[in-house]
This record gives structure tokens, sequence and C-alpha cells, in this order.
């Protein structure tokens, strides 16, 4: 994971700041011997100084706005 993210609006990573945070984020990922397991990560709030956005950081294994990994996402599809 990189520690920037650019701004989702001008792109530009420089600008960026981090500007506090929200509760955390709980995310359903695969299941663990047969029982439901979450991931638990910090919703960081960022802001551009350049096109005044603010915004919340995004990872790679959720989409923006879910409540559930990508990784479980596939395996319920697959089934």
């Amino acid at each position: 994971m990189t520690d920037k993210q650019p701004c989702p609006v001008c792109h530009s990573e420089q600008y960026v700041k981090r500007d506090g945070r929200n509760k955390l984020r709980k995310i359903r990922h695969l299941a663990v011997f047969g029982r439901k397991s979450y991931l638990h990560v910090p919703s960081l709030r960022l802001a551009c100084s350049r096109c005044s956005v603010g915004f919340v950081w995004s990872y790679e294994f959720v989409g923006p706005n879910s409540l559930y990994g990508i990784a479980l996402i596939y395996v319920i599809k697959l089934h």
C-alpha cells in the first residue's frame, strides 16, 4: 500500500494532506474455519488544498461504499 493517494478531481498527490480520521470501517472478508471474518480498517480523511476537495482513503481490496471485500464478492459469484 502506498503512503499517498492522488486527489480524485485534479489527480495531484503533492497537495493532498491527511485531514483526520473517521471511525473504523468494518469490511466482511472470506470465512475462516467456517466462521465469518471481518477486517477493521481505518477510514482516513484526506483533503486536497489545490481544489478544496475532501475524500476518504481508497483501499484496493474493497470498493467504494462497499461492506464486502473484493475476494468475498468473487467467491460468492463463483457459487
